[in-house]
């Protein structure tokens, strides 16, 4: 539990700090919603157990140079299982996090914006739904919690944006006794900003080792969406 507040309460500090920074210092301050609907694919103990519609609603506070060619973004966020979900089937129903990005921007000659970032962010899942399962009682969580990282670089031009970059998850705490470890994983979004709205498709994928208490598991999102910018 330690492990995880710890990246929480940074996350959260760097929250409370920036934007009275930005207000010192005139900074602009942009609130975003986004909400996307799609696929969430499960394999626990090396075994696909198909993918389940779901949906992930975010806030995110977009902070402009906070200083020179350096953004800050805080984003929370929080998903849920659209459909039901089979007694057997082990995919989390609900996801709760919040996430920190720091990005530097430069532009290239052809008006192309290039935004190297780094992230850091904790994440909860739960499963509440399952009786019957091809994973052991002894060996089966239904609350995890974990702090995450990520690196990544964006391109934003005329025709839209692209980004992606690797994850990393650590500080893993399970229940139940299970006890999974941190692995990498990657990111992919694309799309489009108009003026208020735009729209976006992104392909997320996080992974766990297993350990002797626990099988190894793998999530998989794959999904579209808008977002509106206040």
């Amino acid at each position: 539990m330690r492990k995880f507040i710890i990246p929480a309460l940074a996350i959260h500090l760097a929250g409370l700090v920036a934007p009275v920074f930005a207000e010192e210092n005139q900074i602009k301050i942009k609130p975003e919603l986004s909400l996307t609907v799609g696929s969430c694919s499960w394999e626990e103990a090396g075994t696909g157990q198909g993918s389940k519609f779901c949906g992930e609603g975010s806030l995110t506070l977009n902070i402009k140079e906070i200083m020179p060619n350096l953004d800050f973004s805080l984003s929370g966020k929080i998903g849920h299982m659209l459909e039901p979900i089979d007694e057997n089937h082990n995919n989390p129903n609900k996801m709760y996090g919040i996430e920190g990005e720091i990005k530097y921007f430069s532009y290239l000659k052809n008006k192309i914006r290039i935004n190297p970032y780094i992230g850091i962010g904790v994440e909860k899942w739960t499963r509440d739904h399952f009786k019957d399962s091809n994973i052991p009682e002894g060996k089966r969580w239904d609350s995890l919690k974990y702090s995450k990282a990520k690196a990544g670089i964006r391109l934003e031009g005329p025709l839209g944006y692209i980004e992606g970059g690797p994850t990393f998850q650590f500080f893993v705490d399970a229940n139940k006794g299970a006890n999974p470890k941190g692995d990498g994983g990657f990111y992919f979004e694309a799309g489009k900003k108009l003026e208020k709205f735009g729209f976006k498709v992104r392909y997320r994928e996080t992974k766990f080792k297993g350990s002797k208490e626990t099988p190894g598991f793998k999530r998989m999102t794959c999904q579209g969406g808008i977002t509106y910018s206040f």
